[in-house]
């Protein structure tokens, strides 16, 4: 059982201690060196891959599900819908379709 102690703990250690848990994440989850996440961004000129937006927050890794490789960074965003779509291309695609049939917001234009 956790305890309100330990919540309180494990808080405080998440703030004082960003830095060594993202080196720590980008190694363990991606492979990833600090300085290959870097690199990747100035690739992608610092914005996100799909909405090309810069964000005030680190871009976020995004992977392939099943192979685990790293397709580049994106924005909470875009890196949250893809996650809701389930990564579906024929789901986007519908929804693509969907608001450019329906311009106005509404079914009957």
């Amino acid at each position: 059982m956790v305890t309100k102690v330990h919540k309180a703990y494990m808080a405080e250690y998440r703030r004082t201690h960003k830095d060594e848990r993202r080196v720590y994440n980008l190694k363990h989850k991606y492979g990833l060196l600090p300085k290959e996440y870097d690199v990747l961004l100035e690739s992608q000129n610092g914005v996100c891959a799909i909405c090309k937006q810069s964000s005030s927050t680190l871009l976020q890794i995004d992977h392939d599900h099943g192979t685990d490789e790293i397709r580049g960074l994106l924005c909470h965003a875009c890196n949250t819908t893809l996650g809701l779509l389930k990564e579906n291309v024929g789901t986007l695609y519908a929804m693509t379709d969907y608001i450019q049939v329906q311009p106005n917001g509404f079914i009957g234009g």
